[in-house]
């Protein structure tokens, strides 16, 4: 009951943070459409404790600076004697849009203490607003119009540093979930991850959610680019295929456990909820005001994508999610762990619970981008703030071309964290279609020669590396195929040489089809390296009964070397041999490489 019980609470942390985001008066907020109003001063005279034997009367007025009190006036008066304390007007009535109200300043920048300060001359209040951190900055349309907002009579406000993941990787994360059926850039949104994907993927998966969850989404995201940028092609073989994309979200939605708050009474609760918790349904449901949303705590995001890493995708230690943890992290470290990682060129998954209500409150957004602006407050001192760019995962109208700023300073508050990735090796793809040019004959077409072809290979993105292979070619314009099995041929085999020391490898590996005359008795299909003598020896071994029999749905492993070696072979060897047609083939698909 205790591990329920604890559950249950996090869960209402992190869901219906809305409800306990701001106890106190004097942090409400209210987005409000403010009317034109005639009246633009409200005079209000009221008996004030008398502090001295004047008789005379002072005006002080209260500007809402950009606010309003009462939801319409954006200033108001109080006249009082001279010599008398103020009457402090009602701080759950000053509202102004994605800021909470802070206290009255002077002209000076000094806050007015209304149980001390004696007025006895004519006066100007200023309200001081404290920014709504969680909104995207580009609602107040530039960021130096932001900081101009949130910094009172500050002034000079300059970029001062700008580092992104594109500088180093070259690419930053996609934008998941943008509609390709809104007649905006719909072709375009098809080439990545489009509300149409991730909806067949809640179909397939059956999950409670309606939508997905901020926190799988943004894991789809984040799985999206060691995908199409990093080339892990166990993690996705093709981002452009839409059945490719579909079966990467349906992963993270089965593989994710994510909690429905919100649900009414007639319904059940999210299967990964335990069903204990349906009898407090209804506190649920009235603590989220009746909202239905999905909550994903961070340790099980965490522990979802590296259990995906390892038995989906065999990338065993390759890529690995860390959670930096909430509470009494400081904002300097958070800050700190997410340029640290955009300064490695990796993304980073930000969290937000109790942090506002914006569009980055109770949300998973990925970040990419940071920068540092200064500028000088009100007295001429220099003021510094840090910004990231993300991907917040809605379906922005502008498609992948959009910038979406968020204020460091929301990091500040408790429940917002910081989930990053860190990358074992470098890797480098070897794809089939790099062999298109050099493993076929002299008209072009693929050939499983009886004597060793050798033969310097050059990928598309550069990298060179040299083969030798027998009875090994390129087939159909598609496939790298090793043929063992025909009179007179002993093995076949495909060898490859680096100029780098590989530690470990992650490949797809199938036969050809289901009449290739494998048995477990009668062949040898192994990968091997060299040996301290230069013989090569196996590092692993198959066996055809259980291998994938379909070449466009082939298996995939990832294997670790006892030793890094520049060179690997993969060997094919048929006893005894017969006919004259190519059989006993088996098929090599990608090949990634780690060193």
């Amino acid at each position: 009951m205790k591990k329920i019980i604890t559950t249950f609470l996090c869960a209402i942390v992190f869901s219906v943070a809305s409800t306990f985001m701001i106890d106190d008066a004097n942090k409400s907020i209210k987005v409000e459409n403010v009317q034109e109003n005639n009246i633009e001063e409200n005079v209000i005279r009221s008996k004030q404790k008398k502090l001295s034997n004047s008789n005379s009367t002072v005006v002080v007025k209260f500007d809402c600076n950009g606010g309003v009190y009462q939801k319409t006036l954006k200033s108001f008066e109080q006249v009082v004697e001279s010599g008398s304390l103020l009457i402090e007007p009602d701080k759950t009535k000053m509202t102004k849009e994605f800021a909470f109200f802070d206290s009255w300043i002077t002209k000076d920048g000094r806050k007015w203490n209304f149980e001390e300060d004696i007025v006895t001359e004519e006066t100007s209040l200023i309200a001081l607003w404290e920014i709504d951190y969680s909104e995207k900055i580009e609602t107040f349309n530039t960021i130096n119009e932001y900081f101009l907002t949130k910094y009172y009579k500050s002034t000079d406000w300059h970029l001062t540093e700008k580092k992104s993941m594109k500088d180093v990787s070259g690419n930053i994360p996609i934008e998941v979930r943008d509609d390709d059926n809104d007649g905006k850039h719909d072709e375009i949104d098809k080439l990545y991850f489009p509300k149409s994907d991730i909806d067949a993927a809640i179909e397939a998966s059956g999950i409670a959610s309606t939508y997905g969850g901020c926190g799988p989404i943004a894991m789809i995201g984040i799985m999206d680019y060691f995908a199409r940028y990093r080339n892990y092609t166990s993690i996705m073989a093709n981002p452009l295929n839409s059945n490719d994309r579909v079966n990467l979200a349906y992963d993270i939605f089965t593989y994710t456990k994510t909690y429905e708050i919100g649900f009414s009474l007639s319904e059940e609760p999210n299967e990964n909820v335990n069903s204990n918790l349906s009898n407090i349904n209804n506190g649920i449901e009235l603590l989220s005001g009746g909202a239905k949303d999905t909550l994903t705590l961070p340790d099980d995001y965490v522990e979802s994508f590296n259990l995906l890493m390892l038995e989906k995708y065999h990338l065993d230690q390759q890529i690995v999610a860390h959670n930096q943890g909430f509470g009494f992290i400081s904002k300097k470290r958070k800050i700190d762990r997410i340029k640290q990682s955009i300064d490695e060129g990796l993304p980073v998954t930000i969290y937000a619970a109790q942090a506002g209500f914006g569009t980055f409150a109770d949300h998973y957004v990925n970040a990419y981008e940071y920068e540092v602006w200064e500028g000088q407050d009100m007295f001429g001192n220099k003021i510094s703030n840090t910004i990231f760019n993300t991907r917040t995962n809605w379906g922005e109208d502008e498609g992948q071309d959009y910038n979406c700023h968020m204020d460091a300073d929301m990091l500040e508050t408790m429940f917002t964290g910081v989930i990053y990735y860190t990358v074992k090796d470098k890797n480098q793809i070897i794809r089939p279609i790099d062999f298109a040019k050099d493993f076929v004959n002299d008209n072009g077409q693929g050939q499983y020669f009886y004597y060793e072809k050798t033969a310097d290979i050059t990928t598309a993105d550069g990298f060179t590396f040299g083969t030798a292979r027998l009875r090994c070619g390129y087939i159909e314009n598609q496939y790298v195929v090793l043929s063992s099995k025909r009179k007179d041929v002993t093995e076949a085999y495909l060898t490859l040489n680096f100029d780098i020391a590989v530690k470990a490898i992650n490949f797809d590996i199938s036969q050809w089809g289901t009449v290739e005359g494998f048995a477990n008795n009668n062949c040898s299909i192994t990968l091997e390296i060299p040996d301290e003598t230069g013989e090569y020896v196996p590092e692993m071994s198959f066996l055809p009964f259980g291998m994938s029999t379909d070449k466009d749905a082939p298996d995939n492993y990832y294997l670790e070397f006892s030793h890094p070696t520049n060179s690997f072979k993969f060997r094919v060897k048929y006893n005894d041999p017969s006919g004259d047609r190519n059989k006993g083939r088996i098929v090599i698909g990608d090949m990634n490489l780690f060193y």
